[in-house]
This record gives structure tokens, C-alpha cells and sequence, in this order.
């Protein structure tokens, strides 16, 4: 009688105890409801002894009969949840799990013409019996029943060890399936001795008591229910970091799943340079350098970059662990798989130094586009056979600079030569002299003018100096110098002592006020302007001409 109140209460302490000592979450309900259903069999089993009375013993035995049905149908559902199955628990699903354990449950409760507890004070009459009731016909239903239950249990147990579960989730599954198999057997043997015997046993109390023991065992051991424990071990093995946890020896205390596939390494292993058999031997050398290093500075926090044979590259960081009292009591050291940085950083290399190359060559072809455009923009403006302007550059620099001269009554002067006879010599001595007697020509004057000063091939044999800020008196002297340079300067043409010399005419203009250059004429017409000013200096140049040559026509306009 005392032994099933005794089972009873070693039940409520493992429930106490698991209740106390652990993070209450869903599966933790469904454990907890399981075995809560396995407290009432013990118990009603105690309290139906307890009293004679048919009625109250009617009572306690059927409540412990429909918890023990109860049982079955939360211990599928605490098993889905196990297996990690808990979407499947929809109100239609919790419906169909339950029927079969409600009917019986109202079979039992409502005991239709005794088939379930068969009252015996019909037989014995008033005789002293201790217990009022035996097995019905129908209660052969609850063994099926809890059969049924724990079947479809044991199945997705099976199936989910058959899959690639992690080994915390296997630990739980293999000792949920023990536990059941131990309570199945003890099942069967009470109900057996119930049915055959025609007398409750406390066979099933005892297995649920010792079910109750070894989960509680487990839960301990295993630190099943630990959900602080479980969620640092799953953040750890999904860490595609590999974690190792040293003590103050050396000796390896903790790693997760991804070092295990860097260094063939155990927990309880000592961590020392046999571990690194896999890395390079450069790699060892650097470790080496690394621990001794470690050993010196046991506070500092270092890294080291190796390489494993399989040229997988890897950043170590070491971290110390220190207690309390700020002294060393171990080291975290986690290995950083960099083999895909580094790929990508030699490949960025790769592509800068292809770029750094594309930009050196780009800034040297700039640099001859520049120099290119360069040419080109002096072979717009100069005459390719003297090397002087020509007579486009010339009037734009007019255009821009004798309209500021005119506005600010700058004075300015130009003049117009021409080489005297350049026809004959061409007839006499050929295209190729006087060719070169132009370019000559042109030398000599560009030489003798000054540096402001700008020298134009107008047409032909004829040419145009521009002099800015130049006055009257100035515009003379430089004319004279520069007819009498040309005078003196003898070009070879041909034969050993065979020189021509040539002389210029030349018409001279100097400017000091714009209206009395052209009067009429609007300032900003420059064109205009300047084609005035070109046909007073072709007039003065023609009239040098017909002075017979060699000689200097000034005009100055005031």
C-alpha cells in the first residue's frame, strides 16, 4: 500500500527538481505534462488503497486509468516536439492525436455495463473484501491503446536518429527511446499481471518511477534542458569560425564542428606543435614563433596568419581567459578562414597592377595627344616652308589685341614687305632657292625683331610684322633694321661660291588713335578695322615699290 505513495513522491521529487533546475520552454512543457500523467498513476493507486469503499476506490482507479491513457497520447506529442517536428502540432493534428485517448478516457470514466471495472461485491455478497473491482473485458483496450502510442513514438524516434541529426539532438532522442522502452516493458508486465492475476500490481509504478529516475538522470547529465547550454553549443557548431577553448596546461577544453576540419584535435588532447601536422612547414615555423611568444606574454592578445597543406589559409587570434583575480586560467584561440580574402585580394592586386599598367599607358598616350594636338595647333598657325605664323594666326591675334589697343589708345605699329624681283629669282635659280631664300628671309627678320613682336608669311613672297606698344619713332628704327639685315644676308644657291643676295620693300603703319585711322567706323568691328588698316599698309608697301625697291614708305597716322 505504502510502496505506490513512496513511487509517488519519488516522482513529484524528480518533478520538483526538473521543474527548479531548468529554463522552461515548449518541450520542457510537454516533459514536464508527461510526467506529470506518470505522478497519477502511483498516487490513485496509494489513495485506492487507502479506502474501502467501492465508490472512492470506483474513483481513484478509474482516474489513474484515464491519466495512464492521457500518458500516451502527451507522450506523442512531447515526442514530436523532440524530434523537432512541433509545426506538425496544428489543431487538427492535436485533435486526431487525442480522440483515441478522449474515447477512452469517457469509456472509462462512464464504465458502460461494467466493461471497463467489473464491480465483484456481487459475488461475495458482505464478505470483508480489501479491493471492490476487477479488469473488464474492455480494459484489454488500454495496453493497445498505450501500444499504439508508443509505437507511432518509437517510429519518429527511429527516423530521426536515421537522419543527419546533430549529436546533442541524438543524445536526446536515444534516451527519450530508452526511457520509453523501460516504461513499455514495465507497462506490460503490470497489465499482464492485472489481467491474469485479476489483482493491481505496483509493477507500472515501479516503471514509471524508474522512468522518471534515469530522465532525471539524463536531464542532469546531458544538460538536455539546459537552454543557455544548448543555444551556446548550436551558436558554437553553426560558427563557420573554429573555436578552441585551452586551460592554463595547454589541454584542449572545448572546440566546435569547425575545427575539426582545420586540426585533428580532441577535447582532452594537449594542444602543442604535433596538432599542427597539417599546416605548412613555413605555417609550424610561424606557430612556433606564436607560442613561444605566448609563453613569454601570457596576457597578450596576439594573431598569426598559416597556411595547411591544402593551401587553406587561416588568421589565429588568441585571446587569454582570465579569472576573478585577473590571472591566466586558460585561452580562446578561434581560426578565421581566410584562404577566399586572400584570393580576392591578390586577384584586387592583380587587377590595380593591371590598372596602375592601363593608367601609365593612358597618361602616355595623353601625353602624345597632347603633343600631337600641340603640332597640330602650330601647324594650323604656321607656315610649313618659313616656320613663321601665317596669315590666319595673325589676324586672329589683330582681332583680340588691336581692339584693346584702340579702346585704351595703346599705340601700336605694322608693317608689310615683300622680297624686290622674287620672280626672277626663281627664274634664274629655281623653286628649291628661292625656297630657300624665303625661309632665309624669314630667319634673318625674326632674328632681328624683338620678342613681342610677331612675324606672319601674308602671302607669297610678302610678309606682315606686328608691334605692339610701339611707337612712330619706334616702328622706323626697327623697319631700317630689319631691311638692312635682309640687305646683307647672302643665301647659297647652288654652286660653291655662287650667293644671292635680296633687298626688301616694305610699307610701315603706325596706329596712335583709332579715329583718326578710320573715321565712321565702329569699335567693335574689327575685321572692318583691321581690313582698313592691312590697305594703308599694302599702300605704303606698293608705294615703296614704285620708288624703285629697297626702300621704306612710312605712314603715321596720329
Amino acid at each position: 500500500m505504502w510502496v505506490n505513495f513512496g513511487l509517488f513522491l519519488v516522482l513529484l521529487g524528480t518533478f520538483v527538481y526538473i521543474f527548479a533546475s531548468s529554463v522552461i520552454t515548449g518541450l520542457h512543457k510537454m516533459y514536464l505534462s508527461v510526467h506529470s500523467f506518470m505522478m497519477l498513476w502511483p498516487l490513485f493507486q496509494f489513495a485506492m488503497r487507502q479506502t474501502d469503499d467501492p465508490q472512492f476506490q470506483l474513483l481513484y482507479l478509474t482516474a489513474a486509468f484515464v491519466g495512464i491513457a492521457l500518458l500516451g497520447a502527451f507522450w506523442y506529442i512531447f515526442t514530436i516536439c523532440l524530434v523537432g517536428e512541433s509545426y506538425l502540432l496544428k489543431t487538427r493534428n492535436l485533435i486526431v492525436i487525442f480522440l483515441p485517448a478522449a474515447i477512452t478516457a469517457a469509456g472509462l470514466i462512464c464504465n458502460p455495463n461494467e466493461l471497463f471495472f467489473q464491480y465483484i461485491g456481487h459475488d461475495t455478497g458482505d464478505a470483508d473484501v480489501s479491493f471492490w473491482y476487477r479488469p473488464g473485458p474492455l480494459l484489454i483496450y488500454m495496453p493497445v491503446l498505450l501500444a499504439g502510442y508508443f509505437a507511432v513514438s518509437i517510429y519518429a524516434m527511429v527516423s530521426t536518429l536515421r537522419r543527419d541529426a546533430s549529436p546533442r539532438h541524438r543524445r536526446l532522442v536515444v534516451t527519450a527511446l530508452y526511457g520509453m522502452l523501460l516504461l513499455t516493458g514495465f507497462g506490460l508486465a503490470d497489465f499482464a499481471a492485472a489481467m491474469f492475476f485479476h489483482q493491481a500490481q505496483s509493477v507500472l509504478s515501479a516503471g514509471l518511477a524508474l522512468a522518471g529516475i534515469y530522465y532525471a538522470l539524463a536531464v542532469t547529465r546531458y544538460s538536455a534542458f539546459d537552454i543557455i547550454n544548448i543555444a551556446q553549443r548550436d551558436v558554437i557548431d553553426t560558427m563557420s569560425t573554429g573555436l578552441l577553448v585551452l586551460d592554463e596546461h595547454n589541454v584542449v577544453i572545448e572546440m566546435n564542428k569547425a575545427l575539426r576540419s582545420i586540426l585533428p584535435v580532441n577535447i582532452g588532447d594537449k594542444f602543442d606543435l604535433r596538432a599542427l601536422s597539417s599546416l605548412s612547414s613555413s605555417s609550424r615555423t610561424q606557430m612556433e614563433a606564436f607560442f613561444s611568444m605566448l609563453r613569454k606574454h601570457a596576457m597578450a592578445t596576439a594573431s598569426v596568419e598559416i597556411a595547411t597543406a591544402g593551401s587553406r589559409h587561416y588568421e589565429l587570434h588568441s585571446t587569454p581567459i582570465l579569472n576573478h583575480r585577473n590571472t591566466l586560467i586558460g585561452r580562446v584561440i578561434t581560426f578565421q578562414d581566410v584562404t577566399e580574402y586572400r584570393r580576392l585580394m591578390e586577384e584586387m592586386n592583380d587587377q590595380n597592377a593591371v590598372l596602375q599598367e592601363r593608367n601609365r599607358e593612358l597618361i602616355l598616350m595623353q601625353d602624345q595627344l597632347f603633343q600631337a594636338n600641340q603640332k597640330l595647333e602650330r601647324m594650323a598657325v604656321t607656315d610649313a616652308l618659313t616656320g613663321c605664323f601665317n596669315r590666319r594666326y595673325l589676324l586672329q591675334q589683330l582681332e583680340r589685341e588691336v581692339v584693346t589697343n584702340v579702346r585704351y589708345r595703346i599705340p601700336f605699329a605694322m608693317f608689310l614687305f615683300d622680297i624686290d624681283l622674287f620672280k626672277m629669282i626663281n627664274d634664274s635659280y629655281g623653286h628649291l632657292v628661292g625656297d630657300e631664300v624665303l625661309r632665309s628671309t624669314a630667319d634673318i627678320v625674326r632674328r632681328t625683331i624683338r620678342r613681342t613682336d610677331i612675324l606672319a608669311r601674308y602671302g607669297g613672297e610678302e610678309f606682315a610684322v606686328y608691334l605692339p606698344y610701339t611707337t612712330s619713332a619706334q616702328a622706323v628704327r626697327l623697319a631700317e633694321r630689319v631691311k638692312a639685315a635682309v640687305e646683307h644676308n647672302a643665301v647659297g644657291a647652288g654652286g660653291e661660291d655662287q650667293l644671292v643676295s635680296v633687298t626688301i620693300s616694305m610699307g610701315v603703319l603706325c596706329i596712335r588713335s583709332a579715329e583718326d585711322a578710320r573715321p565712321g567706323v565702329a569699335l567693335d568691328d574689327a575685321k572692318d578695322f583691321l581690313l582698313g588698316l592691312f590697305a594703308q599698309a599694302d599702300a605704303a608697301l606698293y608705294e615703296a615699290k614704285n620708288k624703285g625697291r629697297n626702300c621704306i614708305v612710312v605712314k603715321d597716322i596720329a
